[in-house]
């Protein structure tokens, strides 16, 4: 039985080990928030699953093996040969500042985006649940 589904894109991840335009080589790992909390999720002994589409290509299988290894249950995984795995490259610039360009699986001709960063700034955003408490009695 699993104890948390979690549903979303998860791309192939390229990390430069310096400047892209010095020849720096690169490591290949997976990145997206929703596969990262079901890995979280399993190493802390939880039954997670992750269900998502990802291409009929050489990333696509990189997503669902690095998952598997993790203890992540794919079973809900899709594969889809229309298009291709999403690929982020991050590249570290200086020690301070880093860039990513990220290619989605989104339509053709989508293109892809670039962001530059301060190493300062967090990585991910914190997510705040919405607290509900009962309403005031009428007066």
């Amino acid at each position: 039985m699993t104890d948390v589904l979690t549903v979303g894109e998860t791309m192939m991840a390229l990390r430069s080990t310096g400047p892209i335009r010095l020849g720096s080589g690169f490591t290949t790992s997976i990145a997206g928030a929703e596969s990262n909390v079901a890995i979280g999720l399993a190493r802390l002994g939880h039954a997670a699953a992750w269900a998502g589409r990802v291409g009929a290509d050489e990333p696509g299988r990189l997503v669902t093996r690095t998952l598997r290894a993790e203890g992540v249950d794919v079973s809900g995984v899709r594969r889809d040969g229309s298009a291709p795995t999403g690929v982020i490259m991050f590249e570290q610039r200086l020690p301070t500042s880093r860039a990513s360009s990220t290619c989605g699986r989104g339509p053709p001709g989508r293109g892809c985006a670039r962001t530059t960063s301060p190493r300062s700034t967090p990585r991910s955003t914190p997510h705040r649940g919405s607290s509900t408490s009962p309403a005031s009695p009428p007066r």
